[in-house]
């Protein structure tokens, strides 16, 4: 089973994005949820997760700020997947450039994440 971390500032996206993804049925594990970005950083070297459902936007650090000193660290193996309540193409275009596996706006539709 593979491993998954959530990142968001809001609790309910915290909450929807737990209930609204079918996360046994995709082969996942929830390891942790974080409501920051430092707070993200820290369990991703705790847990080493395989994936990572960040918000761009959060206290501290951004997400894409977690991204990139992840990749800095030299983990290059965990998968991040963007959240965002803004379409924002600057936004979109960075996290491509940092290799987001996928970006979902909110409010994050589980088919989505199928």
């Amino acid at each position: 089973m593979y491993t998954v971390l959530i990142a968001d500032d809001e609790p309910f996206a915290v909450e929807w994005l737990k209930l609204a993804v079918d996360w046994p049925k995709l082969g996942y594990r929830i390891v942790g949820t974080c409501h920051d970005g430092e707070d993200a950083l820290s369990s991703i070297d705790a847990h080493r997760p395989d994936v990572v459902v960040t918000d761009i936007r959060m206290p501290v650090l951004d997400g894409l700020g977690v991204i990139e000193q992840t990749r800095r660290s030299g983990n290059d193996s965990t998968l991040f997947v963007i959240t965002s309540g803004f379409a924002d193409f600057e936004y979109a275009r960075q996290a491509i450039r940092l290799g987001v596996t996928h970006y979902w706006t909110k409010p994050v539709i589980g088919s989505e994440a199928e």
